[in-house]
């Protein structure tokens, strides 16, 4: 007769095979998941940089057909134009941008880059000239001039460190023992969350994108740094064709045009001041701000 097996390695050995069948039907999920066609009718030339005029012409999107997320949207963006979105959750502000990079194909109506449809466009060669910051960044473990260089091979150091003056990373990454070469943990743990965001915004940066996105990418950093990355921001206005996603009015002072989104439909669009005179929800989003500002003084 064979030896008893302990029942502790029975149990052991039963908890690793549940563990391993999960990671092995995540990795079948991955690898049964379709290729991108990346080809395109239009192949942008290397060392060419799109001019970055956006049009939305009667735009209509769905996940799931009988739930519309985007409805009939007509919105032009000129070429180095800064506009700010806002809209409550679920109003469909990241789902429009996320249509720009060519995450979706499947909308009625047209999207156009500087007069061709993106459908048009190479994938990989319209992604190549579109920065985007998301709310939660993802960044390696690397150092951090490794992050804030990735998309570009040996980038100087000069180039990686004005990404970050414009970022406002400078002055926190020059407290670390190591400066630069700070190594970093997985996702950035070793950052805080106002950290990664701006290192994340100077990796864009660094790239010069002709269509820069901002997806509530100053939702962890403090009032004063968020203040300094919008003067540096408002040094580059013009450089790129900028879209920032924002639920705090701090946000929209760097934009030239305001547009407020409400169950999917563009409800309001204008300046600042044309929208603080006017009825609707970008007023009402306004007052309430404006009230707690004043109650938190």
């Amino acid at each position: 007769l064979g030896a008893a097996i302990p029942t502790p390695a029975v149990r052991r050995i039963l908890t690793d095979l549940g563990r391993a069948l999960v990671s092995l039907g995540r990795l079948r999920e991955i690898l049964d998941t379709p290729v991108e066609e990346m080809a395109g009718k239009h192949k942008i030339p290397s060392g060419k940089r799109l001019q970055g005029k956006i049009e939305f012409q009667d735009l209509s999107f769905a996940y799931n057909e009988d739930k519309p997320i985007l409805q009939n949207i007509r919105l032009t963006i000129k070429a180095g134009e800064t506009i700010a979105i806002l809209g409550a959750t679920g109003s469909g502000k990241s789902t429009l941008t996320n249509l720009i990079p060519r995450l979706f194909d499947s909308f009625s109506g047209k999207i156009l880059i500087d007069g061709k449809e993106i459908t048009d466009y190479d994938r990989q060669d319209l992604r190549k000239q579109i920065g985007i910051v998301l709310q939660e960044p993802f960044l390696y473990s690397r150092s951090i001039a490794e992050n804030i260089g990735i998309a570009i091979p040996e980038v100087p150091r000069e180039k990686i460190e004005h990404a970050a003056l414009d970022a406002a990373l400078h002055g926190a990454v020059t407290e670390f023992e190591q400066g630069y070469d700070t190594v970093i943990g997985e996702r950035g743990i070793t950052l805080s969350g106002g950290q990664r965001q701006r290192c994340a915004i100077a990796r864009a940066l660094i790239t010069e994108p002709a269509i820069l996105i901002l997806d509530d990418a100053l939702s962890a950093v403090d009032s004063e740094t968020e203040q300094e990355i919008q003067r540096r921001l408002l040094l580059r206005k013009g450089k790129s064709t900028t879209i920032i996603i924002t639920h705090r009015l701090t946000g929209v002072s760097l934009a030239d045009r305001i547009v407020v989104l409400e169950h999917g439909r563009i409800a309001q669009s204008g300046t600042h001041e044309e929208l603080i005179e006017a009825e609707g929800a970008y007023r009402r989003i306004w007052k309430i701000q404006h009230q707690l500002e004043q109650e938190a003084i």
